[in-house]
């Protein structure tokens, strides 16, 4: 069997006066020459930077005059060359310079053009162009893919329907953000996010204003990273002696902390079914090759990882000092919801005398007298007992 190679890869749309910027790519490139696409480039390290380098050196706009407005969820695309995958990570900025943007190319394209995205479909374009531009200029298509999406948490799915209902009228963005939390019952940051879109319908805020929900889910992106910020800094203060991590699933807030704790070594269970784990080892091990990242990072078997919480030795891994899990609901009694297996885990590294921290966005605590809604046989509770702290 061919093994296949995945590449990661950008693709950003600057959009002006509602019209979208698209390049035509010369034939200086290796691959689909004459084929328009948006900005794009492989990425080296963090997306979103990489798409502020990609703007600069294929049209010359400075990032100062751009803002971001929505971030795609990623998707596969198979490349032309047999055995290799494109995966596409979709970008859409707002140009707020004054006048029109002053476009200097460089050799990689020989002509761009400003296209209504309704009008994308028309010309001849790289493989994934549309689904790239629909996955954040299309409100509705946008919605159809969180609704859909298996594969990220809490806390990637709450920071894209922010980014929907932003390009949304305050009653629309309401009934859409409803649609999407109905979805992930479990997902109290999801639902919290539609009782503020709610709220603002409900007292008719900027409804007749072009962008009021832009500024709204602003100001609610802002409150939501105060306080996850805050998290982060109790968590990683917590398990600052901790020389030995154990985690399992995918949790973006995990993985904030983690950057906190360097040279550690962190044990993390594959999480089935659904191998969330396998992908928070994968962004751990990258990390690895920085000075500042962990240590080692191992991904085992979940019965291993409770195992070695509990003392045992498997394939003499090394003993967790530590155990830290996210949250996809925290209930008023401070027990949490999350993906199956958590409480196995919590509850062995207790016996044990190990510590035992969730790090929980704000939002996700449910209000007093919310009740938990776990029929999904991949979510399980974790009781308050069986933690030492919630962040």
């Amino acid at each position: 069997m061919t093994a296949v190679r995945t590449t990661d890869t950008v693709a950003a749309f600057v959009r002006w006066r509602g019209m979208l910027l698209l390049q035509k790519r010369s034939d200086a490139v290796r691959s689909f020459r004459g084929l328009w696409h948006g900005v794009s480039g492989s990425v080296e390290g963090d997306a979103l930077e990489q798409v502020f380098v990609e703007i600069g050196e294929e049209t010359g706009l400075a990032k100062a005059d751009l803002v971001l407005r929505a971030r795609g969820l990623p998707f596969s695309v198979p490349d032309e060359r047999p055995g290799h995958v494109w995966r596409v990570h979709p970008f859409l900025l707002d140009w707020t310079g004054a006048g029109e943007p002053a476009v200097r190319l460089n050799w990689e394209n020989d002509e761009a053009r400003w296209v209504p995205p309704g009008d994308v479909a028309a010309l001849p374009v790289v493989p994934g162009l549309i689904e790239a531009v629909a996955r954040v200029a299309e409100p509705a298509h946008m919605e159809a893919v969180l609704v859909a999406d298996r594969e990220h948490g809490a806390g990637v799915l709450t920071e894209r329907l922010l980014d929907l209902v932003a390009a949304l009228s305050p009653a629309a963005a309401a009934s859409a953000a409803a649609r999407v939390a109905g979805a992930f019952p479990v997902m109290a940051s999801l639902a919290h996010v539609v009782r503020a879109t709610t709220a603002a319908a409900a007292a008719g805020e900027g409804a007749d204003e072009e962008g009021a929900m832009q500024v709204r889910a602003d100001a609610l992106r802002a409150e939501r990273a105060v306080g996850l910020r805050a998290v982060v800094a109790r968590a990683a203060a917590a398990l600052a002696d901790a020389r030995v991590v154990a985690t399992l699933s995918h949790s973006s807030t995990v993985l904030a902390v983690a950057a906190f704790l360097p040279g550690r070594d962190w044990l993390v269970g594959e999480s089935l079914p659904g191998g969330e784990g396998a992908r928070t080892g994968r962004i751990l091990a990258a990390r690895s090759e920085a000075p500042d990242g962990p240590r080692q990072v191992r991904v085992v078997a979940d019965a291993e990882l409770v195992a070695a919480a509990g003392g045992e030795r498997p394939r003499e891994l090394p003993a967790p000092d530590a155990v830290l899990l996210g949250a996809d609901a925290v209930l008023p009694d401070g027990s949490v919801i999350n993906k199956i297996g958590s409480r196995a885990l919590a509850e062995a590294a207790g016996a044990a005398g190990r510590l035992v921290v969730v790090a929980a966005d704000p939002w996700k605590r449910l209000p007093r007298g919310a009740a938990a809604d776990i029929a999904s046989p991949l979510f399980e509770l974790v009781p308050a007992s069986a933690i030492d702290l919630l962040a």
